[in-house]
C-alpha cells in the first residue's frame, strides 16, 4: 500500500520541476530579450548622437561657408567699386581728351557739353577757348573751300618711297593763338589763319600738268600736291609763303613773272614783291630724283642755293618758324 501511494508524489514532483524549468528558462529568456532591448536602445542613441554630431558640423560648416561667401561678395564688391571709380576717372579723362582732338564743330560742343566739369574751372575755361578757337579755325577752312587742318593723313599713292610731311601736318595741328607769334593779334583781327592750304590734287591732274609742262615733277613736290595743292604758309600782313598750285604754274610764268622765268626754272613759292623760289630742273640732287631750290629776284636767279629739294625746304621753313633764312648772308 505504501509503494502505491509514493508514485503521485513522485509525478507531482517531477512536475514541479518540469514547471519550475519552465519559469527558469522563461524568466531566462526574458533577461536576454531585455539585455537584447537595452543593447539597441543603447545603439539607437549613440546612433542619434552621431546624427546630431555630424548636423552640428555640418551647420558650423555652412555657417563658416557662408561667413567665407560674404567676404568674398564685399571683397568683390570693394573691387567693383574702385573699378568703377578708375574706369571713371578714365572715361572723364578720355572725354576730355576727345573735346580737344575731336576734329568736327558738331562733336565738339556736344562732347564738350558733357565732359568739362570733370576738371577744374581754371582748366575748362582753357579747354573751352581751345575748342572755340579750332572750331573758328575749321569753320574759316571750310568757308574759304582751304584744307581741313584737322583731316587725318590721307591715304595716297606716293611718289616717294615714304610720308614725308608728318612735320607739316604738326604744324598745321599747333593752337593759332601763340604769345611768341607777333603776327598772331593781326590774324585774329582780320579772320586768318597760321598756314592756309587748299585741299590735294587727284593724280590724274598733276598727270595733266606735267604732260603740259613736258617734265617730271620731284617726288616731294609731287607728293605735296597729291595730299594740299597748294595755299599760303605763314600768313602775315603784305603777304606770307604762298605755295603756287601747279595746275597754275604756266599761268604764274605768263602773268605775274611776265615770262621773265624761263626753263629751266619752275616757280614754286612767290615770296611777294617779285620774289619767288623756283627749282632748277636742269640739277639733280639726293640719287637723281630731287631738283634743288634757288632764290630768283630781280628777274634772276641768284646764286644762293636755298635747299636741296622742295621738302627740305618746307621742313627748314617750319624749323625756323616762317623765318626767310635766305636774306640772310
Amino acid at each position: 500500500m505504501a509503494k502505491k501511494k509514493s508514485a503521485p508524489k513522485a509525478k507531482k514532483t517531477a512536475a514541479k520541476k518540469k514547471t519550475a524549468k519552465k519559469a527558469a528558462a522563461k524568466k531566462t529568456g526574458q533577461k536576454k530579450t531585455a539585455t537584447k532591448k537595452t543593447a539597441k536602445k543603447k545603439k539607437t542613441a549613440k546612433k542619434t548622437a552621431a546624427k546630431k554630431k555630424t548636423a552640428k558640423k555640418k551647420t558650423a560648416a555652412s555657417k563658416t561657408a557662408k561667413k567665407k561667401t560674404a567676404a568674398k561678395k564685399k571683397t568683390a564688391k570693394k573691387k567693383t567699386a574702385a573699378a568703377t571709380k578708375d574706369s571713371s576717372s578714365a572715361a572723364k579723362r578720355q572725354a576730355v581728351l576727345e573735346v580737344v582732338l575731336s576734329s568736327t564743330s558738331e562733336r565738339i560742343a556736344q562732347t564738350a557739353a558733357a565732359s568739362v566739369w570733370a576738371i577744374s574751372s581754371e582748366k575748362t575755361q582753357d579747354v573751352r577757348t581751345a575748342i572755340a578757337e579750332r572750331r573758328d579755325r575749321i569753320e574759316l577752312a571750310r568757308t574759304r573751300g582751304l584744307a581741313d587742318p584737322e583731316a587725318p593723313p590721307a591715304e595716297i599713292d606716293r611718289r616717294s618711297s615714304r610720308d614725308g610731311y608728318g612735320f607739316l601736318r604738326d604744324e598745321l595741328l599747333r593752337d593759332e593763338v601763340d604769345p611768341s607769334d607777333v603776327y598772331a593779334p593781326w590774324r585774329i583781327g582780320a579772320q586768318r589763319m597760321r598756314h592756309e592750304l587748299l585741299p590735294g590734287l587727284e593724280a590724274e591732274v598733276l598727270d595733266e600738268v606735267e604732260r603740259e609742262l613736258r617734265m617730271q615733277l620731284p617726288p616731294s613736290l609731287y607728293d605735296f600736291a597729291r595730299e594740299w595743292a597748294g595755299g599760303e604758309l605763314y600768313t602775315r600782313p603784305g603777304g606770307g609763303f604762298r605755295i603756287i598750285p601747279p595746275t597754275t604754274y604756266l599761268s604764274e610764268i605768263r602773268g605775274p613773272l611776265c615770262n621773265r622765268m624761263r626753263q629751266p626754272y619752275l616757280p614754286v613759292l612767290d615770296l611777294t614783291c617779285g620774289d619767288y623760289l623756283c627749282l632748277d630742273m636742269s640739277q639733280t640732287s639726293r640719287g637723281g630724283k630731287e631738283n634743288p631750290v634757288y632764290w630768283w629776284y630781280g628777274g634772276e636767279v641768284q646764286g644762293r642755293r636755298v635747299a636741296d629739294s622742295f621738302g627740305a625746304f618746307l621742313r627748314k621753313l617750319v624749323d625756323q618758324s616762317g623765318r626767310p633764312w635766305w636774306w640772310g648772308g
